[in-house]
């Protein structure tokens, strides 16, 4: 029976195994263990062989099954990084460990693994190996990331939106970002784009907008759609040479287009302005670039205002 339910498991099942029984830590906190914890750790990953697989296991990894037999852990993907000595500590020292990580099998394909994994011990209490049970949670994973992005994605354009941007300052601050740069970014005179061309062609500038913007940006940047033709770019770390940069490459006018091959190219207006010293809280925060924006924009646009070398008296 127990043969059947191994190899009728929908999830991905095996032993690994040594060759000699070694003689198992009871902890890793006493005195003079923890050094016997890690030499069976590194005996484990090294010198235990798989010596039985499922055909759940094979398919995870898309290989026949004989390819898996024999291996190592440090053979199998999951085993051969740093993290792994943590867990199969933990397994040592509690008996079992749970673990969920992204991997990539033997056959190449990127999965996400959930996996429980318990030491095996004969009647002395002596470690033989351990069993592992893999379940491919790949496509949950997935759900769970496209289900994310929608929460966190203006529809219209691809940019981020205001929940993002809340998520990413709060990352930004308690990550002991020193100092965040946030424009607040108004196109000047969108409207008319939409009375002249319609809706879907104001639409259509947007996400191109949006494409150009993102162009400009560095890795750690998060750009954000907070409504209309008004959009936020948070730059942490950011420096004074930095946002000269930023500023100037995101006042220049934008050359969009229109559907029907028309030239269309929009100036914009922005409000800059700085954590911490500006302020602390991000609302606080948006309220003053939002000012600064429209200081810029009462100066005719294609301005900005906040940064020392574009900034008016406020």
């Amino acid at each position: 029976m127990l043969d059947e339910l191994f190899e009728q498991s929908p999830d991905g099942c095996f032993f690994m195994l040594l060759d000699v029984p070694a003689a198992q830590p009871r902890s890793a906190h006493p005195p003079g263990t923890r050094a016997d914890v890690e030499a069976l750790v590194e005996h484990l990953l090294h010198h235990a062989r798989l010596t039985r697989a499922n055909a759940a296991l094979a398919r995870q990894h898309g290989v026949p099954r004989a390819r898996l037999l024999g291996r190592s852990p440090v053979d199998l993907p999951g085993f051969a990084v740093p993290n792994a000595r943590t867990h199969l500590r933990r397994m040592l020292v509690e008996g079992s460990t749970h673990v969920v990580h992204a991997v990539r099998s033997l056959g190449g394909r990127e999965l996400w693994i959930d996996g429980h994994y318990r030491v095996l011990v004969d009647e002395a209490g002596n470690v033989v190996g351990f069993l592992g049970i893999q379940r491919d949670i790949t496509h949950v994973r997935r759900l769970q990331d496209e289900l994310e992005a929608q929460a966190t994605t203006d529809p219209l354009t691809g940019a981020g939106n205001r929940r993002l941007l809340e998520e990413r300052f709060a990352e930004y601050a308690a990550g002991g970002a020193r100092r965040i740069t946030l424009l607040y970014i108004d196109l000047d005179g969108f409207k008319r784009v939409n009375d002249r061309a319609g809706h879907g062609a104001g639409d259509l500038a947007l996400a191109r907008y949006v494409r150009r913007l993102r162009a400009m940006l560095r890795a750690d940047d998060t750009m954000v759609r907070i409504g209309g033709d008004e959009f936020v770019v948070l730059a942490p770390h950011a420096s004074h040479e930095d946002d000269d940069a930023l500023i100037r490459r995101v006042s220049a006018p934008a050359d969009l287009g229109l559907p029907r091959g028309e030239p269309l190219a929009l100036s914009c207006s922005v409000g800059v302005v700085h954590f911490p010293s500006d302020g602390t809280e991000l609302a606080g925060l948006l309220e003053l670039a939002d000012r600064r924006m429209y200081l810029a924009k009462a100066r005719g646009g294609a301005a900005a205002e906040g940064h020392d070398p574009l900034m008016l008296s406020t």
